[in-house]
């Protein structure tokens, strides 16, 4: 046995032991006492049974149903249930997930992963067949998971809406809810409370389709809810009884019918108490977690109510336990100078259009390296005031017309007051972020009645490339689409900017404009340092997804070579006019 494949079967083993072996699920909605309780829906973790299962048709599904009473039902039947009702302060999960993309031959990863409530944690993750990483671990202290969420989703149904992408704007996209939820299974094991909120949440939400009796890769029998948009279709697959997430499959409409892209197969989630339910961290790595009061006290304090005072600009920020990376890429000059040199001239004509004037208040969301808040501060003079704030504040200078504040906006409010701004921008932001929705709702709140709005997003579009070399073509080719594909598994909205307009219309907005920039990009101007700045900071996730190190590095050449040419990302800024 190799080193990597002991140290996956140690944490097999923790998870085998924390779970007691599956049982046949309970009849949908008994009501057990409970002496006669059903086991846990996850059947004890058997790696070498499903890891065959790599076809790319999608779940075969019939006798669809309306999902709300169904769901409803289920919650009802969750909440006086008096079945799993055991508490711990660790989430354990092991999962195996397939990788069907059309271009890349099928790939299984399997990860092993922990989490305590004082988000420390640790995972195992495989993949087969073995890439050039074929095994990687990962150790976080407490505070460390910060980015997963400052309370667990599944204890507060506002935080759980939020998370999964809905809120009070219409028309949230339910193939990327049932996706969020899927996500979010992947680092929570939700208790009995948690699940029925989960499920009231989607009975709640429109369209969705219920499917009585289906199948999982691994045999498990249980019930569905799926969604379909634009070709595509989610399907979460759950225990009948209990509720728990079983699989995830996302699919597209092809000639042949549906054809799996991702599927995500949940073998084993559990809660186990403190007592010798947390792994062992391996020599030299963080010791076993432990609450962190005083960090619990910060936070809470960070979220009082109200502003800091004008003088404390600076330093209202965040727990020293929170970590600085959080978003999917960081704050660096090789990220956002490139991203200036080549959406500043968009961004700065919009601004200029809308009558940006002496005196008024403007809002810049995730400014960077200031180049807008600066330019708004020249717009606005010394009568006006810009407010700034971002989650890396290292490149922001405050003035006495620039307010900087540092603030994680997945879980801390705007620091504004309703009804106070002029002009409100936000470039390459709602995005990347759980929450875009809530966060543009903010922003809407905190303009003036005839209050302009500039929301900028990258938004996919095709990959063109022109190459010396067929080969370099492909290559190019290959990574740009595997860094849309990483961002895309990581919640990242490539197509949000395409949605703003009619987000913005459906909430009254007035003079809503949408104009869309594309270009190539020559090797060594500011797009291609660029994609080489996301090819490097995503390096682990692309080694992950079967590219090698010769061929990233042969990539950062070919961004660097004059002879190349690309289309590059697609850049599209919305402007619109709050109603009098």
């Amino acid at each position: 046995m190799t080193p990597a494949t002991a140290a996956m079967a140690a944490l097999v083993v923790l998870a085998a032991t924390a779970v007691p072996a599956a049982t046949a699920p309970a009849p949908p909605h008994a009501q057990p006492d409970a002496r006669h309780c059903p086991a846990s829906a996850s059947p004890q973790p058997r790696p070498a049974a499903a890891r065959g299962t790599t076809g790319h048709q999608g779940s075969q599904v019939s006798y669809p149903q309306p999902a709300h009473p169904r769901l409803r039902a289920l919650a009802a039947h969750l909440r006086v249930s008096p079945c799993d009702t055991a508490t711990g302060p660790y989430d354990l999960v092991h999962y195996r997930q397939w990788n069907n993309p059309a271009r890349y031959r099928a790939a299984v990863r399997e990860v092993v992963r922990w989490r305590g409530d004082d988000r420390s944690g640790g995972q195992l993750a495989t993949q087969h067949p073995a890439s050039v990483v074929p095994v990687t671990h990962d150790w976080w202290r407490p505070g460390d998971l910060y980015h997963i969420g400052l309370i667990a989703p599944f204890t507060r149904t506002d935080v759980l809406r939020q998370d999964l992408g809905i809120n009070e704007l219409p028309r949230a996209d339910p193939t990327q809810v049932l996706a969020n939820l899927a996500y979010l299974s992947t680092w929570y094991s939700p208790r009995r409370d948690g699940r029925a909120a989960a499920l009231t949440v989607l009975a709640n939400l429109s369209p969705l389709t219920y499917y009585p009796r289906v199948f999982d890769r691994s045999g498990r029998p249980g019930i569905a809810v799926a969604a379909t948009s634009g070709g595509r279709r989610a399907l979460l697959v759950l225990h009948p009884d209990t509720g728990e997430v079983l699989a995830y499959e996302s699919a597209h409409l092809g000639p042949s019918g549906w054809r799996a892209e991702t599927y995500l197969l949940y073998l084993t989630t559990a809660t186990p108490p403190a007592a010798g339910g947390n792994p062992k961290p391996s020599p030299g790595q963080p010791a076993t977690p432990t609450p962190a009061p005083a960090a619990a006290t910060a936070l809470a304090a960070d979220h009082a109510p109200g502003l800091p005072h004008h003088d404390d600009t600076r330093s209202h920020s965040m727990t020293a336990t929170a970590p600085t990376q959080r978003y999917q890429f960081r704050n660096s000059p090789h990220q956002l100078h490139p991203l200036q040199e080549m959406l500043d001239p968009v961004t700065l004509d919009d601004l200029t259009r809308l009558g940006v004037t002496a005196g008024h208040t403007a809002l810049d969301v995730g400014a960077g390296a200031g180049s807008i808040a600066q330019h708004l501060c020249e717009l606005v003079g010394q009568a006006g005031k810009v407010i700034a704030v971002d989650i890396d504040t290292s490149m922001l200078n405050p003035t006495g017309v620039l307010d900087v504040y540092q603030r994680d906006l997945r879980t801390q409010p705007l620091p504004v007051e309703p009804g106070t701004i002029d002009t409100a921008t936000a470039r390459c932001v709602l995005e990347h972020l759980p929450n875009r929705y809530l966060l543009l709702h903010q922003m809407i709140n905190a303009l003036r009645p005839g209050g302009h709005l500039v929301l900028g997003e990258i938004v996919y579009a095709p990959v063109s490339v022109h190459a010396p070399a067929d080969s370099d073509n492909e290559l190019i080719t290959r990574v740009v689409h595997t860094i849309l594909d990483v961002l895309a598994g990581r919640g990242v909205d490539l197509h949000w900017g395409d949605k703003v307009p009619s987000v913005l219309l459906a909430n009254g907005f007035e003079q809503v404009h949408t104009r869309w920039a594309a270009e190539t990009w020559a090797g060594g101007s500011a797009g291609c340092r660029l994609y080489a700045d996301n090819a490097t900071q995503l390096r682990d996730r692309l080694l992950a997804e079967n590219l090698s190190h010769d061929e990233l590095d042969r990539f950062a050449e070919l961004m660097a070579d004059p002879t190349v040419l690309v289309r590059g990302y697609q850049f599209a800024s919305t402007t619109a006019r709050k109603p009098r």
